[in-house]
């Protein structure tokens, strides 16, 4: 196991949606998935590559967001989960989980399609809600966000089945 341990580097959480978000009261749309949160988990000396979220919590002790100061990490980051939300042809808000190996390469774990959304609190953390300060937004900026790009994508691709919606807009 110590071989294993030793062989990969820093976790990594980035959420990504459509390019539909709502920022300080207004709705924007932009040509690229909207990707956010870009957050370390910070890992203990011994601590095995999985362990469980349910066996130790990832609190706000054990994650920081990504600053600047390292913009292209961050960059590789938010381009990586763009591409997945694109290439697998994704609707919804994702968490996407990510491995680095000793030399930096990065690896999916996975995209988790039912992300943490709970508001964050003293004692609770959000990985989703961890990053909105950093884009200018609010809890509530985000599930506003998360109700218009719901609506943006039934209006262009199955409008006939919220028709009754659309009536209430008349």
């Amino acid at each position: 196991m110590e071989e294993i341990r030793g062989t990969f580097g820093r976790v990594y959480f980035i959420t990504a949606q459509s390019a539909v978000n709502y920022v300080k009261g207004t709705f924007h749309k932009s040509p690229k998935p909207f990707a956010f949160s870009a957050i370390e988990q910070v890992l203990d000396t011994n601590e095995l590559i999985f362990t469980s979220m349910d066996k130790k919590g990832i609190t706000a002790a054990r994650a920081h967001l990504i600053s600047n100061e390292e913009f292209e990490l961050k960059q590789s980051l938010i381009k990586l989960a763009q591409k997945i939300y694109c290439d697998f042809y994704l609707n919804a808000l994702v968490r996407v989980d990510i491995r680095a190996d000793a030399n930096n390469n990065l690896y999916v774990l996975e995209a988790n399609p039912k992300p943490d959304l709970k508001r964050p609190t003293e004692n609770v953390t959000s990985l989703v809600a961890l990053g909105l300060a950093d884009q200018g937004m609010s809890y509530e900026d985000l599930i506003l966000t998360l109700l218009g790009d719901r609506l943006d994508y039934l209006l262009r691709q199955h409008f006939g089945i919220i028709s009754h919606i659309v009536e209430l807009l008349d």
